[in-house]
């Protein structure tokens, strides 16, 4: 509502307005001052222990929580001091351990998983292996593209081929310049010589002469020298071999992995060239490989005839300068199907169909020799399919074509089929006037579970049709209706008795050893059925279990169910056939009950310096720690009570006052035990530690009357970045107490831990904060101003 005398731009209304933009500046402005200062307490706390400090702390015979109060204490924030104590060795302990039962936990439930990694599965952003074969159940590989045969023969590399350069030779080895021939004469006189051929052809002899020998074969060269020898020894007897072979340079070309000019052996052939060049690519001939000798062709080399029968007898010796040509390779066919090696193969002119799989191996058992099918391609147009005899004069063959043998197809003409309750199912020869009951003969007969009144007879008809028939084989057995003839194909089917009707079964339930279902067998009683299930368990209820068993119903009422009690004590003492309760029936459902509170045993345990340490169950909910040390006989000589340690399950640690507690029976702090408390009694200790801003923090012998002051003069005295007004003492029970209080200076007990600070060291302020802030809430000043002036207007 609007006075009258005043605007609703009045300067009233514009001054509340520019005071809420004022506060919300502030309330913007106000967390960024806050967020700096708080940053800076949280590094000032942080550097108030040092990283060895840290450590030192750590090393110390402090428990977690006494750390945990510890570094509270000095103003470290919850999430700080949980970072520091994961480096504490009861943490490091717990976390051991935690890993080691999930390792096992693993381990158990996926035993088959593991020698991946540590468990048998890829680590965490790790790619799985591809060596790793997957097996997909259901999908049909497919087969593997034809490769081009005989290639696979030069992947070892021409290394391994390389030919030696000492080797013996046969007599028709044809000498030449740089062979080395090796004389040995013995008889009158004994003579050894090594000459090397020259280039023109001869050797010279001693007192003999120029011997002319290239050109000519070892056996020749051997019988002119030893008709020289004779000449000027008569009776002598000479040996003549080659040593160092002579080197041939010759010229490997066409389509080879690596053409060129290549220096072998003279023994050195053709396949010796081939295997220095890599042999022929893929685009190379195999079966036209030509040796070309001052420029004429003096032969052709056919690899196929060493690759699919062994014969090398067409390999051919080279010669110094030879040529050896590779040509592109010439027609080929791809073998496919049913055959021994599937390949794509080169033909020459005149090979047909028959000579193509004879390369291959032969056609396989499984292949249909009645109907070969070629996949041609015509005058560079189109497919066009011809189906041919395997041995057909027609199956001649073209570039490019594709031969494909098929598989048998078809079932068995003399065989039938039987399965179910019967001793040996399977397939059986159909023999001459073969009858059912011969079937069954031959199938070593029935099972004791076969149904009898009906099986089933799956008869393939000659028009491939289905057709079932249903006999009686009871009444077959019996002679009462005629055997049944079989036919090819038959597939005959016995059935199971509890294929056609449900298992009588019963189940029980609760404290035995193995509950589940069982099948009903004649005149069981529950006692069997306890036996089957493993008998009963310490924890069974023996005075009351329970027979849940349906009602048969007439039609149209519902079923209902009858609760039949039983005492298991008859059970127990072996009456139960006597017992007509006992009985059972299909369907029944035996119920076990657990005998009330079994699970209520509570126990606790006491370790350390008392008479008797170990594990105690709890006698009653009220049992207190006091109770507890009685029965472990107290406490021993050496124990130190003011440090014992109550451990809680899901509490951790419980400060009490042990003296007070166990000695003084103090109705607060005589706590009463629970399940799983652990009470642990340490030894007398005769040291107390300083730590923090002292000169070199330490453990000190334990001197009774004395306090803090005296301890860290002990240790050197306070350092100048020490507060000495926030000096805590750290009791053995976990209570932490300032060092002193008005006029009272407390004293130092055996175990504790005297804390010394560091001074929190000042910040200074940070100009150039505040200037941007006084900029932004000058600008919203200006801001709220610009607005009063314009609503004035």
């Amino acid at each position: 509502m609007i006075h009258l005398g005043q605007s609703p731009r009045s300067p009233t209304v514009l001054s509340k307005r520019g005071l809420v933009v004022l506060f919300l500046a502030l309330a913007w402005a106000w967390p960024l001052c806050a967020q700096e200062t708080a940053k800076a307490k949280v590094q000032q706390r942080a550097s108030l222990l040092s990283d060895d400090q840290k450590v030192e702390l750590l090393k110390s015979d402090l428990s977690a929580d006494q750390t945990r109060s510890l570094l509270l204490e000095q103003g470290f924030s919850p999430r700080e001091v949980e970072e520091i104590l994961r480096l504490h060795p009861e943490n490091q302990l717990l976390l051991t351990g935690e890993r080691q039962r999930r390792t096992q936990e693993w381990d158990e439930a996926a035993p088959g998983l593991r020698g991946v990694g540590e468990t048998g599965e890829p680590e965490e952003g790790e790619e799985p292996s591809e060596d790793v074969e997957v097996e997909t159940e259901g999908v049909v590989p497919a087969p593997p593209e034809p490769r081009p045969f005989g290639y696979r023969l030069f992947s070892q590399g021409p290394s391994s081929f390389a030919p030696p350069t000492r080797a013996p030779v046969g007599s028709d080895y044809l000498l030449g310049p740089d062979d080395t021939v090796v004389i040995n004469a013995w008889g009158p006189t004994e003579l050894s010589y090594s000459r090397v051929i020259n280039p023109e052809g001869h050797i010279v002899i001693p007192e003999m002469g120029i011997v002319y020998l290239s050109g000519r074969t070892l056996g020749d060269a051997r019988a002119e020298l030893t008709h020289l020898f004779e000449k000027f020894y008569p009776g002598i007897k000479i040996h003549v071999t080659v040593g160092q072979l002579r080197t041939l340079q010759v010229y490997v070309v066409g389509e080879v992995t690596q053409p060129g000019a290549y220096t072998v052996s003279s023994l050195s052939t053709v396949f010796t060239a081939l295997y220095w060049a890599g042999g022929p690519t893929e685009f190379g001939s195999l079966r036209q490989i030509r040796l070309l000798r001052e420029n004429e062709v003096i032969g052709v080399v056919d690899l196929y005839r060493y690759l699919l029968e062994g014969d090398r007898t067409h390999d051919l010796r080279l010669e110094n300068d030879d040529t050896i040509f590779v040509p592109p390779v010439g027609s080929r066919v791809a073998l496919l199907g049913e055959v021994r090696r599937p390949a794509i193969y080169e033909i020459l002119p005149g090979e047909g169909l028959a000579d193509v799989i004879r390369m291959t191996g032969g056609v396989l058992p499984t292949g249909y020799l009645g109907r070969v099918q070629i996949d041609r391609i015509l005058n560079n147009e189109k497919h066009v399919v011809l189906d041919v005899d395997y041995l057909s004069a027609e199956g001649q063959l073209s570039d490019g074509d594709e031969v494909r043998v098929f598989p048998v197809v078809g079932g068995y003409e003399n065989a039938v089929w039987i399965a179910g309750a019967v001793k040996r199912p399977g397939r059986y020869q159909l023999k001459e006037d073969m009858t059912l009951l011969d079937l069954v003969g031959a199938a070593e007969g029935l099972m004791g579970e076969a149904y009898l009144p009906r099986l089933e007879v799956e008869r393939t008809e000659p028009n491939e049709q289905i057709r079932f028939l249903s006999p009686d084989l009871g009444a077959i057995l019996r002679g009462e209706e005629p055997d049944v003839a079989l036919m090819p194909k038959d597939f005959v089917r016995v059935f199971s008795i509890w294929e056609v009707k449900d298992r009588e079964e019963v189940e029980i339930f609760g404290e035995v050893r193995r509950p589940g279902r069982y099948p009903l067998a004649a005149n069981m009683t529950l006692g069997d059925l306890i036996f089957r299930a493993g008998g009963l368990k310490e924890s069974a209820y023996l005075m009351r279990a329970e027979i849940s068993r349906i009602r048969r119903a007439t039609e149209g009422d519902p079923l209902k169910s009858d609760v039949i009690p039983v005492r298991l004590t008859d059970v127990v003492s072996g009456n139960d056939d006597e017992n007509p309760k006992h009985l059972l029936q299909a369907g029944d459902k035996v119920f076990i009950r657990r005998i009330p509170q079994w699970d209520s045993l509570h126990t606790v345990t006491i370790e350390g310096e008392v008479r008797f340490p170990g594990t105690y169950a709890l006698m009653s909910s009220n049992e207190t720690l006091a109770d507890l040390f009685q029965r472990a006989g107290g406490t021993a000589e050496e124990a130190f009570l003011e440090a014992a340690v109550l451990d809680r399950r899901d509490e951790g640690r419980v400060v009490v006052d042990f003296p007070k507690a166990v000695v003084d029976r103090s109705k607060r702090e005589n706590l009463s035990l629970v399940d799983g408390d652990r009470v642990r009694v340490p030894k007398i200790p005769e040291t107390v530690q300083v730590m923090g801003a002292v000169f070199r923090p330490s453990s000190l012998k334990f001197v009774p009357g004395k306090t803090a002051d005296y301890y860290v003069r002990k240790c050197g005295g306070y350092l100048e970045r020490a507060d000495r007004t926030r000096v805590r003492i750290t009791r053995t029970s976990g209570e932490v107490v300032a060092s002193r209080r008005l006029w009272f200076d407390p004293d130092v007990r055996r175990g504790n831990v005297i804390v010394v600070p560091f001074k929190e060291e000042k910040k200074e302020i940070d100009w150039e904060k505040i200037a941007q802030v006084t900029n932004v809430l000058a600008g919203l000043a200006t801001t709220v101003y610009l607005l009063t002036e314009a609503y004035k207007q």
